[in-house]
């Protein structure tokens, strides 16, 4: 990954942007540094570093209102960013060194929180022995905030990843972590409805898994309360999910097939 999957914008103002290092087709995230407020210089930490920034509605600069970077030593990538009720963005991601704390072993999921006016109020790392990712985050409304991914559990011999989802404190505490075998690519997308459910989807991995993806709920303690799976008449991966006012899951991803339509090719 070079760049973050996809960035919600919530209660904020202005236009926020969250990448990782190297933007290859632009200039703004190949240079070894990146203002932090449109003037000052920072640092790289390493080769590949996080970073979010900060445009005004109606830009009248070549410039952000504020960037902010950090990272380690090592590769670090951004997988998801979302603002939060209060205008805060929380990002998460992939590490190969420690943003946060020591590295427990090859990858490490991480996450943090960045305030509105650009100051990194925290940063958080999990991980186990083996590789382990965050690839989608969301928030509540109280702002509590959402990571799931995959972690990978090298001594089972059925499957390589885990599905797993973390629930942390707006102050940054890791209140629960739940995990379940499924899909080789863990939890691709994330949303949170208004009671504080969690709910996942991705795409399964198993020939026995009755489908080809998969939707999973939590509720705000951290119990699964349901577990579904659907399929189409083609190949169709799962890859984002969101929920509207009534509770309905609306879930996008891509196909190879034709889904009631004709394919356009490819």
């Amino acid at each position: 990954m070079q760049y973050s999957k996809s960035l919600r914008i919530g209660a904020i103002t202005g236009v926020l942007i969250a990448i990782s290092q190297p933007l290859l087709s632009m200039r703004v995230g190949a240079e070894p540094t990146i203002p932090t407020d449109g003037r000052t210089p920072r640092k790289n930490f390493g080769s590949s570093d996080p970073w979010v920034a900060k445009f005004a509605d109606q830009p009248t600069a070549n410039k952000p209102t504020w960037a902010q970077q950090f990272g380690s030593a090592n590769l670090d990538f951004t997988e998801d960013a979302v603002a939060d009720p209060n205008g805060n963005i929380v990002l998460t991601g992939v590490t190969g060194g420690a943003i946060s704390g020591t590295n427990k072993g090859g990858d490490d999921l991480w996450l943090a929180k960045v305030s509105s006016t650009g100051k990194v109020l925290w940063k958080r790392q999990w991980g186990t022995d083996d590789d382990d990712e965050g690839r989608a985050i969301a928030t509540d409304s109280n702002g509590n905030v959402f990571v799931a991914g995959r972690i990978r559990v090298s001594s089972i011999v059925s499957t390589d990843y885990f599905t797993t989802i973390l629930k942390y404190s707006p102050a940054g505490n890791l209140l629960w972590r739940k995990q379940f075998e499924i899909a080789l690519e863990g939890a691709i997308g994330l949303t949170v409805d208004r009671n504080g459910n969690a709910f996942l989807v991705g795409r399964t991995s198993r020939v026995t898994d009755p489908g080809d993806n998969y939707i999973a709920k939590f509720n705000p303690n951290g119990t699964q309360e349901w577990l579904k799976y659907f399929s189409f008449s083609g190949s169709a991966q799962a890859t984002d999910i969101a929920v509207d006012s009534r509770g309905n899951l609306l879930v996008t991803g891509n196909t190879s097939d034709s889904l009631g339509g004709t394919n356009k090719g490819g």
